[in-house]
């Protein structure tokens, strides 16, 4: 840090930045983490924000969304604790449940009072939530029929990606 502050106070903001460049084995590590299970939900609050404001950015449009950051609330598309007799429990084993629960492609966005609506239910139940959302991250959820391991595997991939591409790095650093 004082080296950084250093660098700035001599105005070389190139060599304040060096300061706190990452060894690829610990941008490795960052990516490994990415791709894993997310079990603290603020942080994976804040990294599906990321990917959200990154999307944003990265698109020229005519229509800017603000993003209220204080309201947002994460949401396990196929739940902790799935309710009895759902699809979730149906449509994938306790091994896939436990491998995709926590990660980022599992995850959505969306105000505590939708996604305390959206409970432990169905998807039929939850799309239902999804789709009062203009959210895109949420609303590509919304769009589907069902949701399968391959749907969750490209969402998660696209995401992390997209927060890759933020930081200025691709999958492999």
């Amino acid at each position: 840090i004082y080296q950084a502050i250093r660098a700035l106070h001599d105005g070389d903001a190139t060599r304040a930045a060096e300061a706190f460049a990452l060894s690829e084995p610990q941008r490795a590590n960052i990516v490994q983490i990415l791709d894993g299970p997310i079990f603290d939900n603020f942080t994976a609050r804040l990294l599906l924000v990321l990917y959200v404001l990154h999307h944003q950015t990265s698109r020229e449009d005519v229509v800017k969304q603000y993003l209220d950051i204080e309201r947002v609330t994460l949401e396990h598309i196929i739940p902790q604790q799935p309710a009895p007799g759902t699809n979730w429990l149906n449509d994938f084993s306790p091994d896939f449940r436990k491998l995709w629960t926590y990660r980022l492609g599992n995850m959505t966005l969306l105000t505590q009072s939708r996604n305390s609506s959206a409970r432990n239910f169905g998807f039929v139940e939850k799309r239902k939530r999804y789709k009062l959302t203009l959210l895109p991250l949420t609303q590509e959820v919304a769009a589907q029929t069902a949701i399968t391991p391959d749907f969750l595997d490209q969402r998660h991939q696209t995401i992390v990606a997209g927060i890759l591409a933020d930081l200025g790095w691709t999958a492999s650093p």
